[in-house]
């Protein structure tokens, strides 16, 4: 490979902050927003120019009711806290339904008839609701900005490098939140880590939507192939025998909108979009998707298949002959790329069997009839890393755990979000490491301001 030697420059320090977080998806919201209610000063770092992440950049606008509501006969939710509080202020503004509602529903007239285990938020709304509550908190939102490097003193961090027009810049910080999802920022520090590259890594996935649509003909469509078996054995062969199948999806292809509750439809039209599909998904598999020839490959690949389904499904499913190709990702969906090594590895056995830990901080649950597990404090703390924490889906995890949605879907991954911004905030008043800081009192902490580490 050829080199060429950059030539050494002095950097300005454009800031110091308390706390710096990397990635303003949820996880980064969620840290951010906790980090600066904690009486921390916070910065927020996003290279789109929005929040939101895989949410909004990626279209994926479904989360799971189960992780929304209480289990069996628990009192409280499984998450509660910041992930609860978005989603009333998403609710207030027509953009969302509230996961108690939507339970209530499930059984009757579910909200997203073609997945009733889940509610469906508005993407653009979402947008605007993350950047008015870390508004609200006095957050320093920086768009437009790419980690490219990191300032660290043997194996502690003190700033993350940023390249955005307005050139190469440092922040420091006295704590500092991976929540990029690659974890860019554990990368450049150079924390160990795992990294999945083959037929069984999780595909990167292209949401897209089609508008103009007749609503009540594709309604009765689905009422006679819900499962889209007719459609999809006509489609085009890398929806219909993929290479490869991703183990978690027995099917290749979903069609999905929102229907709001009888009697509310001028408040929720934000959300429902008359004539308005979403298509869910087109897969890619065995891609590395941190490296960007792959990942630009992927992209254009998939654009180009969402392009072809498109009008496949305009011929073919009744009700799309006057549709229009509405909306695609600012990026593909990810699933997983780098899980660092953490004081605690998270496995599969741990989700299933719904493992309970004495520094648990944030819960989840993989399927209806399965037990709540627990996301340990340790997972969020990288081997041999100091004034750096983990926050979403590049936390210390197996791969055999990253292929259940449990531990790296949006509530959950706000949930994290919110533990790590505690966990930063009492690590610079203790003037402790983050290692060391009091675990009972990040739980209690966490608790007092809405989040449920048990049921009850």
């Amino acid at each position: 490979m050829e080199i060429w030697r950059e030539s050494q420059k002095d950097l300005p320090v454009i800031e110091r902050k308390d706390v710096v977080v990397c990635g303003g998806g949820p996880a980064g919201f969620g840290a951010a927003l906790s980090a600066a209610r904690n009486n921390c000063k916070v910065t927020i770092i996003e290279k789109y120019g929005f929040l939101g992440g895989m949410a909004t950049a990626s279209m994926v606008n479904l989360m799971a009711i189960r992780n929304l509501t209480p289990y069996n006969d628990e009192t409280f939710p499984l998450i509660g806290g910041i992930p609860l509080e978005f989603l009333k202020r998403l609710n207030d503004l027509g953009g969302t339904v509230l996961p108690d509602e939507a339970l209530r529903l499930k059984n009757i007239d579910p909200v997203v008839p073609s997945w009733s285990n889940y509610l469906l938020f508005d993407v653009e709304l979402t947008k605007i609701v993350m950047a008015q509550m870390l508004k609200e908190a006095n957050v320093t939102i920086r768009n437009h900005s790419f980690i490219t490097g990191v300032v660290k003193e043997n194996k502690t961090i003190k700033g993350v490098i940023i390249e955005s027009k307005s050139g190469r810049e440092v922040i420091m910080a006295e704590r500092i939140i991976d929540a990029t999802g690659d974890g860019d920022v554990a990368f450049f520090v150079g924390a160990n880590f795992d990294q999945r590259l083959d037929e069984d890594t999780l595909p990167a996935t292209m949401i897209f939507s089609i508008g103009g649509a007749d609503d009540e003909k594709i309604w009765a469509y689905l009422a006679k192939d819900p499962e889209l078996k007719e459609l999809v054995s006509k489609a085009p062969r890398y929806i219909s025998q993929p290479d490869f199948r991703f183990k978690d999806i027995p099917f290749p292809l979903k069609i999905f909108k929102a229907k709001p509750p009888k009697g509310d439809i001028k408040k929720y039209n934000q959300m429902v979009r008359p004539g308005q599909w979403w298509i869910w998904g087109l897969h890619m598999f065995n891609k590395n998707v941190v490296d960007a020839v792959d990942l630009s490959f992927c992209e254009m690949t998939l654009r180009e298949r969402v392009y072809e389904t498109f009008l496949f499904l305009k011929k073919e499913l009744p009700g799309m002959d006057k549709a229009y190709l509405d909306q695609t990702p600012v990026q593909v969906g990810i699933r997983e790329s780098r899980r660092f090594h953490g004081e605690y590895t998270l496995t599969l056995d741990d989700l299933l069997g719904g493992k309970e830990f004495e520094d648990g901080i944030a819960r989840g649950r993989v399927k209806d009839e399965t037990a709540p597990f627990h996301i340990p404090y340790r997972s969020l703390i990288p081997k041999d890393i100091e004034g750096l924490l983990l926050a979403g889906r590049c936390i210390s995890l197996t791969h055999e755990a990253a292929t259940q949605v449990a531990p790296r879907n949006q509530p959950t991954c706000m949930a994290i979000g919110q533990a790590a911004g505690v966990a930063a905030a009492l690590s610079i008043h203790d003037n402790k490491l983050l290692r060391r800081i009091d675990v009972d009192k990040l739980k209690s902490t966490l608790i007092s301001q809405g989040v449920y580490i048990t049921g009850e």
